[in-house]
């Protein structure tokens, strides 16, 4: 009986440290769930996460696709200048976000941009030589306009710590990219780029 007894003490002062080690948030919708103190648990993530970093993945897709197209079609230097440093920023973006996903325990987007992005490129894919370059800034300018909102919005109201700090040290460089774009803007097509 005295054996018994002291079982049951010990479960009783073991079930304490095993609830600690099992944080787990009451909240169902939340993507920072962890099974131990240390390590992520793989989870789901919330709707507003989802749609972050579906948005987030199709317009970094979309600056790089639209400046690979400047590459070939553009016989303009500032341009082609400016749409490599799209695409070496925006793969690098992409590499970070990926990887804060991954450190979240969270998938990454499907590697297909939102209709709205598609429809861009295409349209770009089929400009004329006249008419390429400001297609391709107004381009640019409408999509660090989109991913600065994005981003910004993510950055103050986002809830997943890895994804939040994600935006915040991405959106200085948005915001630099869209300064560049309206100076090229200027240069391209005297300010009036149209789409």
């Amino acid at each position: 009986m005295k054996l018994l007894s002291l079982i049951a003490v010990a479960a009783l002062a073991a079930t304490p440290s095993l609830a600690q080690d099992q944080k787990i948030q009451k909240d169902p919708g939340s993507t920072t769930r962890t099974g131990t103190d240390s390590q992520p648990m793989k989870g789901k993530a919330s709707k507003a996460t989802q749609s972050f970093a579906t948005a987030a993945a199709s317009g970094n897709t979309l600056e790089v696709e639209s400046s690979r197209i400047a590459l070939e079609k553009s016989q303009n230097q500032d341009v082609k200048s400016f749409a490599q440093m799209m695409i070496d920023d925006h793969t690098k973006v992409g590499e970070q976000m990926k990887s804060a996903l991954e450190t979240a325990g969270l998938p990454a987007p499907a590697d297909k941009m939102m209709p709205k992005h598609q429809d861009l490129v295409d349209k770009l894919k089929q400009a004329g030589a006249n008419k390429f370059d400001g297609q391709y800034v107004a381009v640019q300018l409408k999509a660090h306009d989109e991913a600065i909102n994005l981003f910004s919005d993510y950055a103050k109201n986002g809830d997943n710590a890895e994804l939040k700090q994600f935006a915040q040290a991405t959106l200085p460089s948005l915001e630099k990219h869209k300064d560049l774009a309206e100076d090229l803007r200027s240069k391209v097509v005297g300010g009036s780029a149209t789409q």
